[in-house]
């Protein structure tokens, strides 16, 4: 009689297909399954983790560089329509009441009829604001200028004789960046 032993240990054999099995406790398992160990799957995992972590790097500043774009882009649009509707202004001022390096009261015929307007810097809002509209925001610093000649000297307050108005500002872009910006213009009716 033969002796049975109670975990008979594996006993490795081939099969007619050419693979290897083992059987433990009547039951076939085999050997060659096709898989992953873990060091492989580690490592998939660690390179996976350094690919989208550069990816994200790049995606990051790929988004930084458009939205500092679309920002400077719409500041250069306020600037532009901000000096052109100034240079209209100026250019037609018939009379100016006072003027300081931040505030000019003037009166001009732009509808056919004369009309006082006032042009003004608040520093508080830093906003430039034409009859209480704003006109520019972000405004970080405002200089106003007379002269009575395109290259003469120029002074902080209106004197009768002046007829050029030199403006400046400095406008806060996005991410700290300041862009100054300046226009000179001669009345045609002072």
């Amino acid at each position: 009689m033969k002796r049975m032993h109670k975990n008979p240990s594996p006993q490795p054999s081939l099969n007619g297909r050419g693979r290897n099995e083992v059987r433990v406790r009547g039951r076939i398992i085999a050997r060659n399954e096709s898989g992953f160990t873990l060091i492989e799957m580690i490592a998939a995992i660690v390179i996976g983790g350094i690919i989208l972590a550069v990816a994200g790097m790049w995606i990051v500043n790929v988004t930084n560089g458009f939205i500092l774009t679309r920002q400077n882009s719409t500041t250069a649009l306020k600037v532009q329509a901000a000096t052109l509707r100034l240079e209209k202004e100026f250019h037609i001022i018939t009379a100016v009441s006072s003027g300081s390096a931040t505030q000019l009261d003037y009166t001009n015929d732009r509808g056919g009829s004369p009309a006082s307007h006032t042009l003004a810097f608040s520093g508080t809002t830093k906003t430039v604001q034409l009859d209480g509209n704003t006109l520019l925001d972000n405004v970080s610093g405002f200089a106003l200028t007379y002269s009575s000649a395109y290259n003469g000297i120029f002074s902080s307050t209106w004197t009768p004789g002046d007829k050029v108005i030199n403006l400046s500002f400095t406008l806060s872009g996005f991410g700290g960046p300041q862009n100054t910006f300046s226009m000179r213009v001669r009345s045609e009716n002072l």
